[in-house]
């Protein structure tokens, strides 16, 4: 298998096997990165394959530093694959032949299970395996739990998956999964199980952690599984009785009796004096704080609070906050659902909330940090003031954070600008909230908060950066070339201001490349690379510039480190797998297109560009059917929104749907898609490639009715530089431009 590949991963070497298959370190070749790759044996049924998959797509949402992150599953020849992360380290397994650990340590590690445990447990995921093979010692000293891939959801389980893909035989006729000493009595009994099963099996762990023998010992699995439904451990020597009773109780055969939930048994072991805080970075969700007055006018203030307290932990180097922009697309995605439960699906250990009110010129602010597996309150705080000292309430509120969380100081903190005119950090808030629509009406409405907070306090750097942006986003469905010039005047002058200022090296990058000035936009986006390293703008812009001139190696290395920053970042996924699929890495473009189209669908963006890249996708890899399907489907998508690059998506879903007509040889639907776009082009001159469109269309429709004359068209407007519209967005670039007019060269003018 070595040297072979499977989907987008190449195999480099086994790592080992067991009853369900064998285990390769794999290179991901979409994402540039190792993965651990399960392929499963090929006796399987097919029902309890596709039972085995259905279920291990669950663990896609599982996004915990606890738990070795499952990538995907899939079939490639017949064969079921699971990829997951690739962790360095050794199992506990491993760990324990040197000596059972510390009794402070051996809480450190079953605090890291139960902590895996309440994230998984509350998305209804059940691991049923865990062992000392399936805990991981990584190379920093974190804990991770393996092997969720096999897990199952929690309702009562099906029988071909119980029958047939567990290799622990209990009878000629039936089995259980799991790995007998660890698994839970009803494990055994029954296949209707819930977390109370984990807990056990974290029980076992623990016992074998604190005493350096089995819980449940036998010669044999049937002398294992009779131990564990006949008998209960022997108490460990040394134990406080504390800890022999919450062993004890983690390891009841009743569940009933047993600790109903992790975050249960967390406290139960808090409540006795140890520290139960796993080594994991301090990731943090910080929401927008509710507005209990009831007027929407006051939005703006939960928004700054929240704002303000996220990018002062931002800067420690020991937490890791939840983007804004990601929060705020599940809050409007998920409104039945608790903050601390959104926290707890992103894998966080603290959430940030609270509320306020504004009566006049007073305001009344509550807040709680909140540690999402207890769900104990480590701070709260109210704090009554006047609206005017709003900043200094904010600066109050990050430090008692900082405090609470112990979090590194920060070697240099920048010197803090002087504090905005309320009025004009009002109008900044709202500007930022509509910026992040990216809708083109939205973005009016942001440019005219903006300004109203630039007219009170001119020297504003936060806002002047944030018109620079929206000067930037006006472009994209525009081509009017004043507003780069107006991004690069707003971005320098906020650079003047405040020269770290990230964001406005950002779209000061952003307005260069799209001048043309090649070389300044790179040295920008490398300031904003080596300035913020987490920062994944400076990547994805730069990975753009490439691509713009067919360095598309180079896009894809940028564009992987924009990912890995991000993995919500969607539009950065579809960019990536345009990239591959312009190197002819289909495999690795349709994985990263879905993970695209997948990302922008949950939260509420057009899939359009997504769907149109996938098609051509599709269409050379001669799936004429698919590529079809999915242009229909961006048109569709292209008509339920606003969104700024919707104009440009519609043409590349024509283009596209032209194209693989005419592979087909529907010369009469390739006509009509032309005909389309055309008119589509006549009505939004001014969008994002409108040029390349203009030529594209030309040259297909030199195809479409054999007509020399109209390709000599195509490349007398591509060659004019006063004529053609030269702005980029994927496809509708020069580079492929110039390579779609060869080929339709070659269609009407063979080669002999």
């Amino acid at each position: 298998m070595v040297g072979q590949k499977v989907s987008h991963y190449r195999i480099e070497r086994r790592l080992g096997a067991g009853a369900m298959g064998e285990v390769f370190l794999a290179h991901d070749l979409a994402l540039g990165r190792p993965v651990a790759l399960k392929l499963l044996q090929q006796d399987f049924t097919s029902q309890a394959r596709d039972r085995l998959t259905r279920e291990a797509q669950l663990c896609t949402r599982l996004q915990h530093p606890g738990i070795a992150t499952f990538f995907e599953t899939g079939a490639v020849d017949d064969r079921v694959f699971i990829a997951m992360e690739y962790v360095r380290g050794e199992t506990l397994r491993t760990a324990l032949r040197s000596g059972i650990p510390s009794r402070e340590r051996t809480i450190r590690i079953v605090s890291s299970l139960l902590e895996a445990l309440v994230h998984a447990n509350s998305a209804g995921v059940v691991h049923r395996d865990i062992k000392p093979e399936n805990v991981m010692i990584a190379e920093d000293g974190t804990v991770k739990l393996l092997d969720f891939g096999l897990a199952f959801s929690h309702r009562p389980a099906g029988g071909e998956l119980a029958d047939e893909v567990t290799r622990t035989q209990l009878t000629a006729s039936g089995s259980v999964i799991g790995t007998p000493g660890y698994i839970a009595p009803e494990t055994i009994s029954s296949t209707d199980v819930d977390g109370r099963a984990d807990l056990f099996a974290v029980g076992a762990v623990m016992h074998e952690l604190l005493s350096g023998v089995a819980a449940f010992p036998g010669d044999t699995m049937m002398a294992r599984i009779a131990t564990t439904l006949t008998r209960k451990p022997d108490p460990i020597s040394g134990l406080t009785q504390n800890l022999q009773d919450i062993l004890a109780r983690a390891l009841e055969r009743d569940p009933g009796e047993r600790f109903q939930t992790a975050t249960e048994f967390l406290r139960a072991l808090r409540g006795i004096g140890f520290e139960t805080s796993a080594s994991y970075p301090a990731k943090v969700a910080v929401f927008d704080l509710e507005n209990r007055s009831g007027d929407p006018a006051d939005d703006w203030i939960g928004a700054g609070i929240a704002d303000s307290v996220a990018s002062d932990l931002a800067g420690r180097p020991n937490a890791v906050v939840v983007p804004r922009a990601v929060l705020s697309r599940m809050t409007r995605g998920a409104t039945d659902e608790s903050p601390l439960a959104l926290a707890n699906q992103l894998g966080c250990r603290w959430a940030y909330l609270g509320g306020y009110q504004r009566m006049g010129s007073r305001l009344r602010v509550v807040v709680e940090l909140i540690e999402v597996p207890t769900e104990q309150i480590v701070l709260s705080e109210k704090h009554d003031g006047e609206i005017e000292t709003i900043f200094e309430l904010q600066d109050r509120l990050a430090r008692s954070v900082v405090d609470a969380l112990t979090l590194d100081e920060l070697s240099a903190p920048p010197e803090a600008p002087p504090a905005p005119a309320l009025g004009a950090y009002e109008c900044y808030v709202q500007a930022r909230e509509q910026f992040m629509r990216l809708e083109k009406a939205s973005l009016d409405e942001a440019e005219r908060l903006v300004g109203e907070a630039l007219r009170q306090e001119p020297d504003y750097a936060d806002a002047l950066a944030l018109l620079g942006g929206i000067h930037g986003m006006h472009f994209t469905y525009t081509t009017d070339r004043e507003h780069l010039a107006s991004a690069e005047r707003a971005a320098r002058r906020a650079l003047e201001l405040a020269p770290d200022h990230v964001d406005a090296r950002v779209w000061l990058s952003y307005a260069l490349w799209r001048q043309g000035r090649r070389e300044e936009s790179i040295a920008a986006a490398h300031e904003v690379q080596q300035r913020e390293p987490t920062n994944p703008w400076g990547f994805y812009f730069e990975a753009g510039l490439h691509a713009d001139l067919g360095r598309f190696e180079t896009a894809v290395e940028r564009l992987q480190r924009a990912v890995a920053l991000a993995p919500g970042f969607g539009f950065a996924w579809i960019c990536l797998g345009y990239a591959h699929t312009e190197l002819g890495n289909f495999d690795e473009a349709k994985w990263s297109l879905g993970r695209g189209t997948e990302l922008e669908s949950s939260g509420n963006m057009s899939t359009a560009g997504g769907d149109g890249l996938t098609a051509e996708c599709h269409r050379r890899c001669g799936e004429f059917d698919q590529a079809r399907r999915k242009c229909l489907a961006g048109l569709e998508s292209a008509e339920r929104t606003d969104h700024m690059y919707r104009d440009t998506f519609r043409a590349i879903c024509l283009l596209v749907l032209a194209r693989t007509a005419l592979d087909q040889g529907d010369r009469e639907a390739a006509g009509t898609a032309l005909s389309q776009c055309s008119l589509h082009l006549k009505g939004r001159s001014r969008m994002l490639g409108g040029g390349f469109v203009r030529v594209q269309i030309l040259a297909l429709q030199a195809v479409c009715d054999s007509n020399p004359s109209l390709l000599a068209e195509s490349s007398r407007v591509l060659a004019d530089p006063d004529e053609l519209d030269r702005s980029w967005l994927l496809s509708l670039s020069e580079w492929h431009t110039t390579a779609l007019v060869k080929e339709c060269s070659s269609r009407i003018h063979p080669v002999s």
